[in-house]
């Protein structure tokens, strides 16, 4: 009976254990998650929308527990947001859209804590102050400590300040200027930091760059984070605006033995913005996931060995954030109404240039990676960004601008994610959210967006009048922008445009597009948007271009002062010219030194600052000397001394940024030392000879041209309605010379 009962125990008990591990299998199973790999590419201002894109991504990755962030790479803001990212996804927190680390980063950056002109220095417009406050902000997360299931590399790229020699064989050596730094965070639980440590491929054929973090007891460990600090200040010093960024390395060449790096055996040289070669760097996401990354255990990770099997694992993901990839049609300059002239050009070539250079590692991932598209993964920007234009500057002239576009973030995200959502995590997701103010404005994009599905959001419960005011001025691009794809080749369907068709949004026909610049503005204008970080355009929007120009200039002449003198001066030069660009706007107040028929000094100075008829028409003094060519061969040298004052007008409709023109009236006394400045008689044979022989009074038209703002040609036809004696009542003057801005 006994020996019964034991072998219905042991029987009962394999029965079990056998259901019980095979559940077990399946569970396993089930719950493998795939590799994620993401990869932020730079964005100036457009880190806010960025931002957006990640934080509502986040979130859901979060719910669904699908995928498991294993690797960041990024340059330049995407440095930033590749770091903010794996706060977000490791730390033990959940906030709302408004309270979450990318929001509290990115809504405050503005041009006023950017640019302090005491901080300016030789390299430099931008004071580092606010980005410091970003990484005090990361910083106080990081020390509250990472789960302890978070494992990430993280990669960043930035730029040498000044070429590396990388010695080859004897007299041949290789110029090094894009880096990459690989930096592997571990979570070790709440109220512990992070670990750090270079993260190195055991058979590693590349040379590395290490960073000297120390290991041990964590007041030893207390400052590894002050190194990142440095390296994300590297990645986001973009060039001229942040100075370079001294980091301390070593290092490792290809093979080499061991991999430990101290502040003892390293050297330090100064990084700028990694965006400048590899704005985008997926393919080294690539390579690390192909040479570091593998599954075993039933878990991800970063190998420590040899790799058995060469190539990208099964069962990862890769995601690339790029701004510039639109699903809706991007303007060619061949549909830009004004004529090109020289800065035109220079502007299209340069920005064309950039994009070649900086796309040229996912050229080489294509050849590298022949089936990189079915584990890639784009996000899409669907409505134009305010922060867009200025080459993505602008979003740090008005908060507005930078909260608007981290809405369309976390839009852009939702659309791409929801044709995905078989198991309707992110509807239910939306829907948990529905009545809760932060989220109101997103629940508004996609009503707006996607008219058929009623319900999803209102727009009345958006409290932010300028919110709404840019998404219509969004979708007033947006209709523009599709107005053209009929004549654009090989741009496929944008689902954007459909939107556009479906709701019968019209084209602003009262709004001629010269550049996104100042279409944008001027639709802002139109649909009364209030500004709050321009002061001059708080009351009225027309004054924003103008204040967004001074400020621009105003920066480009601090930087020049910083120059030496011959460079200050080429800089302060060209730069003003090149700013008309954006829109040409008269200067306030210019002087001139010319030559020709005398040598004239003058000023202009608009009757008003600002947009309107006042800044058309200008105050213009002058100051002539006539007589030079007399006190040579002369008996009696007879110079002539005449300051005049009068008006110009400045024609908008025939000056560009290019040339400029204007024409007026002016008038003044005639002062000659022939007869004694006016006290004697005038003697006719001389001023029938000279026509400055006698003092007089003087008026007559002017006619002046410059270009670029600084060659100045103008003739003056002169008048003497009283000539004292002689008959020559008019002479035409001729004057060429150099203009100078803004001179007082």
């Amino acid at each position: 009976m006994k020996r019964n009962l034991l072998y219905l125990i042991s029987v009962v008990l394999i029965i079990s254990s056998s259901i019980f591990a095979s559940e077990t299998s399946e569970k396993k199973n089930q719950l493998k998650k795939k590799a994620l790999a993401l990869t932020t590419s730079g964005g100036v201002s457009l880190g806010s929308y960025q931002g957006g894109l990640l934080y509502f991504s986040n979130q859901i990755i979060k719910l669904a527990q699908s995928h498991e962030l294993k690797l960041v790479t990024g340059a330049s803001a995407g440095g930033i947001n590749s770091l903010l990212s794996i706060i977000d996804q490791c730390s033990l927190e959940n906030s709302g859209p408004q309270d979450n680390i990318f929001w509290k980063s990115w809504i405050p950056l503005n041009i006023d804590t950017l640019y302090d002109p005491k901080k300016v220095g030789k390299y430099n417009l931008f004071s580092r102050d606010q980005v410091e406050l970003i990484l005090d902000l990361m910083e106080e997360h990081w020390r509250r400590g990472f789960k302890k299931d978070c494992d990430v590399v993280l990669s960043v790229s930035v730029t040498r300040a000044n070429k590396y020699d990388l010695p080859i064989v004897e007299r041949l050596s290789v110029p090094r200027l894009a880096e990459t730094f690989m930096v592997r965070i571990e979570g070790r639980g709440e109220g512990r930091a992070p670990k750090l440590s270079n993260y190195l491929f055991p058979d590693e054929k590349r040379i590395r760059l290490l960073l000297p973090f120390r290991h041990g007891h964590s007041s030893e460990t207390k400052d590894n984070f002050g190194i990142i600090r440095k390296l994300l200040s590297a990645t986001a010093a973009f060039p001229l605006a942040f100075s370079p960024v001294p980091i301390s390395y070593c290092i490792k060449k290809p093979l080499e033995k061991g991999g430990h790096c101290t502040k003892e055996n390293s050297r330090t040289d100064k990084f700028l913005d990694g965006g400048v070669f590899d704005n985008g760097p997926i393919r080294t996401a690539f390579n690390l996931a192909a040479n570091g990354l593998e599954y075993t255990k039933n878990d991800w990770n970063w190998r420590k060995k040899k790799k058995e099997r060469e190539g990208l694992p099964d069962d990862i993901q890769f995601a690339f954030i790029d701004t510039n990839l639109k699903e809706y049609p991007t303007l060619k300059d061949e549909y830009s109404t004004q004529v090109e002239g020289i800065f035109q050009f220079f502007y299209r070539f340069l920005n064309q240039f950039i994009s070649s250079a900086r796309s040229k590692e996912l050229a080489s991932l294509i050849e590298e990676y022949p089936r990189y598209s079915s584990i890639l993964a784009t996000t899409k920007n669907y409505l134009p960004l305010a922060s867009e234009p200025l080459l993505a500057f602008l979003g740090f002239f008005e908060e507005s601008f930078r909260r608007f576009d981290f809405y369309v973030g976390m839009f852009d995200a939702y659309q791409h994610m929801i044709p995905f959502d078989s198991r309707g995590i992110v509807k239910e997701f939306m829907a948990s959210h529905k009545r809760k103010a932060q989220w109101a404005p997103l629940l508004c994009i996609i009503s707006k967006f996607e008219e058929t599905q009623k319900g999803i959001g209102h727009c009345e419960d958006v409290d932010d009048p300028n919110f709404l005011t840019l998404l219509q001025a969004s979708f007033d691009r947006l209709a523009y922008y599709c107005s053209l794809s009929s004549d654009m080749k090989n741009e496929g369907d944008f689902r954007s445009c459909k939107v556009i068709e479906k709701t019968q949004r019209t084209v602003l026909s009262d709004i001629e597009y010269k550049n996104d610049f100042q279409y944008f503005m001027e639709i802002l204008e139109k649909r009364n948007f209030q500004f709050h970080d321009l002061d001059e355009a708080k009351e009225n929007p027309m004054f924003a271009t103008i204040q967004i120009q001074k400020k621009l200039s105003d920066m480009n002449s601090k930087l020049a002062e910083k120059q030496p003198s011959g460079q200050g001066f080429a800089l302060d030069t060209i730069f003003k010219p090149a700013l008309n660009y954006i829109k040409y706007t008269p200067s306030p107040a210019t002087a001139y030194i010319s030559v020709g028929s005398g040598l004239e000094v003058g000023f202009s100075r608009a009757l008003k600052a600002g947009p309107g008829l006042g800044s058309r028409i200008r105050l213009h003094g002058s100051f002539l000397y006539q007589g030079a060519d007399t006190l040579l061969g002369e008996a009696r040298p007879i110079s002539a001394f005449t300051p005049m004052l009068g008006l110009e007008y400045e024609s908008l409709y025939l000056s560009d940024e290019f040339t400029q023109y204007q024409f007026g009236f002016k008038g003044g006394h005639l002062f000659s030392t022939g007869d004694d400045l006016g006290s004697d008689a005038c003697d006719p044979d001389q001023s029938q000879s000279l026509s400055y022989g006698c003092s007089q009074w003087v008026i007559g038209p002017t006619l002046s041209m410059t270009i670029l703002e600084r060659l100045k040609f103008h003739l003056f036809g002169q008048i003497y309605p009283w000539k004292r004696a002689g008959s020559n009542r008019f002479q035409l003057m001729f004057f060429f010379g150099y203009q100078f801005l803004e001179f007082f």
